[in-house]
């Protein structure tokens, strides 16, 4: 509902003609323009609806946007809740279901309040894995980068290393000429430095 139909009310002002219960513990609210509005039973609470109440512009309005936060808020959770994700992933979902990036940013908010998400969590996890399926420490900043983490995180030093090891010896048995030049393009296009690199090609024969 835009302003201009709540304008063309007497003092600005709208009435719930109907209340009829649906589904799912939701209500249908009819008001006097036609419109209809499909609010929960916090809403109904928070609000306290009921037939004959009048509506201001500016109330009417708010009662709009908590209901696109509910809606986003439910779409959030089924989307969390069937794979690990960080409180960007749930924004950019909404947003691409054409959400504001208000409510998609309260919502995602919202979720890390109550521990629906843990960006630090997904954070030690990701780097993990980042590390198992050999990134380097340049390619893990910056698919951390990507995912609106913070830049503050601890590599097992340990399986790092072990996996570069392993990527390193495992090229070099493909590699049949230019050897050492191929294997330091290959591994920094990985995102290992050249630091990295060296401390692993360590007593490495390279021929």
């Amino acid at each position: 509902m835009d302003e201009k139909d709540f304008l063309k009310k007497d003092n600005n002002l709208i009435i719930i003609t109907s209340i009829t219960p649906i589904k799912n513990k939701k209500y249908e609210v009819i008001l006097s323009d036609g419109e209809a509005l499909e609010l929960n039973e916090d809403m109904m609470v928070e609000y306290r609806i009921y037939k004959g109440k009048e509506l201001t512009l500016d109330l009417a309005a708010e009662i709009e946007e908590r209901i696109q936060f509910f809606d986003a808020y439910s779409k959030a959770l089924s989307y969390a809740t069937t794979y690990f994700k960080c409180s960007k992933e749930i924004s950019d979902y909404l947003l691409k279901k054409g959400y504001s990036k208000d409510i998609s940013d309260e919502v995602s908010n919202a979720l890390l309040e109550k521990k629906v998400i843990d960006d630090d969590n997904y954070l030690s996890i990701y780097v993990s894995k980042l590390t198992k399926d050999g990134n380097g420490r340049l390619m893990i900043s910056h698919k951390i980068y990507e995912k609106g983490l913070k830049n503050d995180y601890t590599i097992d030093e340990e399986l790092y290393f072990d996996v570069l090891s392993k990527l390193t010896k495992k090229k070099l048995k493909t590699i049949k000429d230019k050897k050492k030049e191929r294997l330091y393009r290959y591994l920094s296009s990985k995102g290992y430095t050249i630091e990295d690199i060296n401390k692993a090609l360590k007593g490495v024969s390279i021929e």
